[in-house]
């Protein structure tokens, strides 16, 4: 199946069963910041949608191995740029978690080079 399509239809039931939960949620939305919510709701939705499809185009474009690879290596990032940009404390074992998936990730990526020679 091709990205695109593929995204756009995960993406719209996704939307579709965010749309139902609030259909279905049992209290008063007047105290929210709707505002808030919108803009949150809509950079949320584009970033999430341009994931998806780089994740997608990358996987024809590098092959479903090295896209996983970088996939894997997600969290660890995402730590690192929490710690950068708000100053997020980490802690011993979460420095301990990010070193394992960053090792474990180089090493899936040695492995696949030294057995592609």
């Amino acid at each position: 199946m091709h990205p695109v399509p593929f995204t756009w239809l995960s993406f719209a039931v996704t939307l579709g069963l965010s749309t139902l939960s609030l259909l279905l949620w049992p209290g008063q939305f007047t105290a929210f910041a709707w505002t808030g919510l919108w803009v949150g709701g809509v950079l949320s939705a584009v970033f999430t949608l341009t994931g998806h499809l780089l994740n997608n185009f990358g996987i024809r474009m590098i092959g479903a191995t090295k896209a996983s690879m970088i996939g894997a290596s997600n969290p660890a990032l995402t730590v690192v740029l929490a710690w950068l940009t708000i100053q997020e404390s980490l802690n011993g074992l979460q420095l301990l978690g990010v070193g394992i998936v960053t090792l474990s990730v180089a090493l899936m990526s040695q492995e696949r080079t030294a057995t592609a020679d």
